[in-house]
């Protein structure tokens, strides 16, 4: 039971550490635009996301996470802009 419901949180993880990976490779405006299309999905996904309440702070952290990586690509997309 533990492992089923870890399962439904940490899936996001591997989009989440592709998408982080990819923001390390000196991304183009199209690759920025299509890591935030990701970002978006998998932010609408864990939206709806249910969780038993025990588990609801591994959820909250995933979501800091996500977080984390469309902090950072908003700022790659706004050093992107600024170097035009």
């Amino acid at each position: 039971y533990r492992w089923r419901i870890r399962k439904r949180i940490y899936r996001y993880y591997r989009a989440l550490l592709d998408i982080d990976s990819a923001l390390s490779n000196h991304p183009d405006e199209q690759q920025l635009e299509h890591c935030r299309k990701r970002l978006n999905v998998i932010k609408s996904e864990l939206d709806t996301l249910s969780v038993p309440l025990s588990y609801a702070d591994n959820l909250y952290n995933l979501k800091l996470h996500l977080g984390l990586v469309s902090q950072r690509l908003e700022k790659l997309k706004t050093d992107t802009v600024s170097l035009r």
